[in-house]
């Protein structure tokens, strides 16, 4: 039973405790009054099981780079492993417009933001981006989370009235069911390794019933 009990605990510990990405943009974007902002950041609750943050990214899918290939990473911040600071990394999607801001030195200020002035807003600005975060819970679980999201210039090329137009949208439900089949392909495999633990106590919890009986009867 003690056995049983542990192993509860520790698919509780383990398991359960996980941790998501939230990404912030301001949506319709007025073209030549807007400015537009894509900001990535722990979600407020997944702040509290976090022990660190180990990157920040943040993609952006294009004509020629599709969400979540090499081609579309924009930016991110990342751990120096020489120095032990963070430190801002452009990546083949960098555009001189976009201003990149970033922090991962305390769980509860890391973020990675990228800005662009009103003046310089485009119409192709309509895009898709994803928020990317590696992280270490407090229980030692080392994981990495997505979550994507979409930004739509209104003006002389979109309506923004009926969702995202020109653009091939992904869906953000699929990426939530993976990362569900993530998380629940470990807790199968600990489920399965409970109930076979008792199994295993209550054949022996059983044995020792009917002994007990047995012996009582021969001394009858």
């Amino acid at each position: 039973m003690r056995l049983t009990a542990f192993m509860f605990v520790y698919f509780l510990k383990h398991f359960l405790i996980k941790a998501e990405v939230e990404i912030f943009m301001k949506r319709p974007i007025l073209f030549g009054k807007d400015s537009m902002t894509v900001y990535c950041e722990p979600q407020e609750d997944s702040k509290k099981v976090i022990d660190s943050i180990e990157m920040i990214r943040v993609y952006v899918e294009h004509d020629g780079g599709k969400l979540g290939t090499t081609a579309s990473k924009l930016s991110r911040i990342v751990k120096s492993t020489e120095f032990g600071s963070a430190e801002i990394q452009m990546g083949p999607a960098k555009t001189g417009r976009y201003n990149i801001t970033g922090n991962i030195s305390m769980v509860e200020k890391a973020y990675l933001g990228v800005y662009v002035k009103s003046e310089d807003v485009l119409c192709s600005d309509s895009r898709l981006f994803r928020c990317e975060m590696s992280f270490t819970l407090k229980n030692g679980t080392e994981a990495t989370v997505y979550k994507d999201g979409s930004t739509c210039v209104q003006g002389p090329c979109n309506e923004c009235n009926f969702g995202i137009q020109n653009l091939e949208i992904s869906s953000t439900m699929a990426n939530e069911d993976k990362m569900m089949i993530n998380y629940l392909l470990p807790v199968g495999g600990v489920l399965a390794l409970f109930g076979t633990v008792s199994l295993v106590v209550g054949i022996v919890l059983t044995i020792k019933s009917v002994s007990r009986r047995s012996k009582y009867a021969i001394q009858t």
